[in-house]
């Protein structure tokens, strides 16, 4: 089958996309992306597999003008683009995110397509006006989490609910070696290396208050806390706590993994102030997974995936001796956390659901 995955947003930053695309192309079909950017090292291995891209550039303008313009860019350019590449009754339209739903719009009706939606959005009314125009009339939908399928079958009373694909990355290779030596500084590298790392990674924001878990770790003492990521702000906040905090700015997929696999413990928090953080559909579980890292979470629905397979603890965030408790028990119990931790890696096999999904449009 000829797909074409359509994606408003820097490949490489949108490991689910990554996933996606790799998975179409190792199940058989032939494949190519448009989207808005690609860095030097997916351009060569989308070449290894003979995966076309079609870039699209996008300024990310802030100001709401500067936003209208750039979205119908985007659309004018790949409507462009697929009259001349797509046979309308031949090709079949992968939209992944709801950037890109809102704004291809109706105009994916012209096409055979599949929806691919990241986020539950369900704080703005724009976008799910646009979803509600064309998420029945899409030859399959489907989502990260369950939770997220279920309320999206009510809320836009579809007669099939939406099929489940965890964001587990497709790209994780555990036995390759990932060079991290021109992204980190030598001096971090070595105490990184040394040490009984608490690893974060993900973006570093107010909603994601880290504070009581850096204070558990400086108060049982002999850890060393690695925050990597993108960060608004609470760097600073956090050396407060710990002075001797390792801060790594972001890394490209996959070769921050090559911090994944130098922790001991990985974190995982999300603010549950929205449905679609208490609902989080987290890649870096998976992550954390592959590498048989135990994780320490806060206790929401989205999360209790850990809790079932046994790859760590969920706690009380607002309690210091609860994250305590949680970091003495994995300790304890090390391997027992570890092998579980591979267990949820394990359990998601994405590719025999996107073959069974597709086997079906025949």
């Amino acid at each position: 089958m000829r797909i074409v995955v359509l994606n408003k947003e820097i490949l490489q930053n949108r490991p689910p996309v990554l996933s996606t695309l790799l998975s179409l192309s190792d199940l058989g079909h032939d494949v190519s992306i448009v989207c808005v950017d690609i860095n030097e090292y997916w351009r060569k291995e989308l070449a290894k597999r003979d995966i076309e891209y079609y870039i699209i550039p996008d300024k990310k303008k802030r100001n709401k003008i500067g936003k209208i313009f750039e979205y119908l860019n985007f659309k004018k350019k790949t409507l462009s683009h697929l009259s001349e590449k797509v046979d309308d009754n031949n090709t079949l339209l992968w939209v992944i995110g709801g950037n890109t739903i809102f704004c291809m719009g109706e105009s994916l009706k012209k096409y055979k397509y599949i929806l691919q939606i990241q986020e539950l959005h369900e704080n703005d009314a724009s976008y799910k006006r646009v979803f509600a125009k064309v998420i029945n009339d899409a030859c399959a939908v489907f989502v990260n989490e369950y939770n997220r399928a279920v309320l999206y079958q009510c809320w836009y009373n579809m007669r099939i609910r939406p099929y489940v694909i965890p964001n587990k990355p497709y790209f994780i290779d555990t036995n390759s070696s990932f060079d991290i030596s021109s992204h980190v500084d030598a001096n971090s590298l070595g105490r990184i290396k040394n040490s009984k790392v608490i690893l974060f990674q993900g973006q570093i924001v107010s909603y994601r208050d880290l504070s009581p878990y850096i204070r558990a770790a400086k108060e049982l003492g002999g850890y060393q806390i690695v925050l990597l990521g993108n960060e608004y702000g609470m760097v600073d906040k956090y050396k407060l706590i710990d002075d001797s905090l390792i801060y790594i700015k972001r890394i490209p997929a996959p070769q921050y993994l090559g911090i994944t696999v130098l922790s001991h413990i990985c974190l995982i928090t999300y603010d549950p102030h929205s449905l679609n953080n208490a609902y989080c559909a987290p890649n870096k579980i998976f992550e954390y997974g592959a590498f048989g890292k135990p994780m320490i979470g806060n206790d929401i629905p989205g999360l209790k995936v850990v809790e079932k397979h046994h790859a760590g603890l969920l706690v009380d965030e607002d309690n210091i001796d609860s994250i305590k408790d949680a970091l003495i028990a994995i300790e304890r119990d090390y391997r027992f956390y570890s092998e579980g931790a591979k267990l949820l890696y394990d359990s998601v096999d994405n590719n025999t659901t996107i073959a069974s999904v597709l086997s079906s449009l025949k």
